[in-house]
Formats: C-alpha cells, sequence, structure tokens
C-alpha cells in the first residue's frame, strides 16, 4: 500500500491543499518564505503507511532556471535550516533520520500526520531578471 500524501501551503492563517501554488512577484534582493505541510493519509478513514526514510527533491521545470536553487534554503518548522544536497538540477532535502509520518487514521487535525516546513528563497541584489518570466519549483517526495 502506497501512502496517500497531500501538499498545503499557508495562506495567511490557514493550511490549504494546492496542486499548484503561485507564490507571487519575486524579485532581485527579495526573501520569500513559502510555509508547506506534507500530510501522510489526510482525513483518512484506514490506516496508511508511515511515511518513512524519506526525502524531498526540489527542482525547476525549466533547467536553465536550475542555477537559483543555490538561492534555496529549507527550514524546519523551529526554523532551523535543514541540510540540502545538490546534485545537476536537484536540491534534495534528506529526512530519513528526522521525520517519521504517521498513516494512521486522522481527522485532518493530528500534529503526527503532518510535517511542516519552510522554503526560503533569497535572491542577490546583483542578479537581473526578466519581468514576467515565470519560475516554476517542483517538490517530489523520494523514497530511499
Amino acid at each position: 500500500m502506497q501512502n496517500t500524501l497531500t501538499w498545503m501551503v499557508l495562506d495567511e492563517k490557514e493550511f490549504n491543499i494546492y496542486s499548484t501554488y503561485k507564490a507571487g512577484v519575486i524579485t532581485s534582493a527579495s526573501r520569500t518564505v513559502i510555509p508547506i505541510r506534507l500530510y501522510n493519509n489526510y482525513m483518512g478513514v484506514e490506516k496508511q503507511p508511515d511515511l518513512k526514510n524519506f526525502g524531498i527533491n526540489f527542482y525547476f521545470t525549466d533547467i536553465e532556471d536550475s542555477s537559483l536553487l543555490d538561492n534555496i534554503k529549507i527550514l524546519n518548522a523551529e526554523s532551523i535550516e535543514l541540510p540540502t544536497t545538490r546534485l545537476n538540477e536537484v536540491l534534495t532535502v534528506n529526512l530519513t533520520n528526522e521525520v517519521i509520518i504517521s498513516g494512521a487514521p486522522n481527522k485532518g487535525d493530528s500534529k503526527d500526520n503532518y510535517y511542516d516546513f519552510n522554503i526560503v528563497i533569497e535572491l542577490p541584489k546583483d542578479v537581473k531578471y526578466k519581468i514576467n518570466d515565470l519560475k516554476e519549483l517542483t517538490c517530489d517526495v523520494v523514497y530511499y
């Protein structure tokens, strides 16, 4: 049985489900923080496997945007930076020893069933970006 994973983004005061999220305009010398919640078995009525021995890959749709990965940090809910590894066009955070997300049945409010983290994008002042140039950052769970 595979995990039933749900991605959520914090909108003002509550987390909402998104398959695609638009973070808005990111400019030079800006700092953008995107609070993410990864939920296992959200509102599930049957037991699912716990999510463990996993990581999250981050990559841009357009390979030419991969240089921006150098400007991304991943912070846990306590704002502690998590170690990442970059291999070519993919940035990975390995959560194997950090996180187990329960697959137990829940009503969407069990802290054991989710993991909160922040994607922080800090762009340097000296880089110029094209106006209206859309950047798509994808997040995927990888199992180890």
